[in-house]
């Protein structure tokens, strides 16, 4: 696909437009991290540098990574993209019979980032992450974004809970074990 970025879909629901105005900091960061990880999935590699992606802009020319935002969206670019393979698992094994393939790119790459936040953020609740996914997903998923990345969040949430006592993942420097 060469050097060039891949076109990052514009807002696709008009009512969203408004929420993307009052977007938190971490909110930014999490769309930079969607834009990344939605660049990469049309890449060739996942070598290329993050710091060139960071100033990608969408075609409506509203977004822009600031200093702010940088941190912490290009924080979770980097550990989904170290973590991949077991985020992925963790999402195939809620989603059965599907394959992340056939997940849209925006709905695929958020739920990595809610895979990633759930398993490796403890300083972020859960439902925080979720609910931040699920209007990301209003803004630049299709109509049945936000309801599935709800329901595949909310699910991983449960098996998770589900575990008996003592056979939590183990952790390793804080990081859970189970992901990387």
């Amino acid at each position: 696909m060469g050097d060039s970025l891949p076109f990052f879909p514009a807002v696709s629901n008009p009512k969203s437009k408004k929420w993307t105005e009052k977007m938190s900091e971490r909110t930014k960061g999490r769309e930079l991290a969607l834009r990344i990880l939605y660049g990469q999935d049309f890449s060739a590699s996942d070598e290329k540098p993050f710091d060139r992606q960071v100033n990608w802009w969408n075609p409506d020319d509203r977004f822009h990574a600031g200093k702010a935002v940088q941190p912490f969206g290009l924080r979770i670019a980097k550990d989904v993209t170290a973590n991949r393979e077991s985020i992925d698992a963790a999402i195939i094994s809620i989603i059965e019979h599907w394959a992340m393939n056939r997940l849209t790119p925006v709905d695929r790459n958020l739920l990595r980032i809610g895979v990633y936040e759930i398993f490796h953020r403890p300083d972020i609740p859960p439902p925080v992450t979720i609910n931040e996914l699920i209007e990301l997903g209003k803004v630049y998923g299709d109509e049945n974004s936000g309801t599935f990345i709800n329901g595949v969040l909310d699910a991983l949430l449960k098996q998770e809970s589900a575990q008996p006592e003592g056979s939590e993942p183990e952790t390793v420097n804080g990081e859970c074990a189970e992901l990387g």
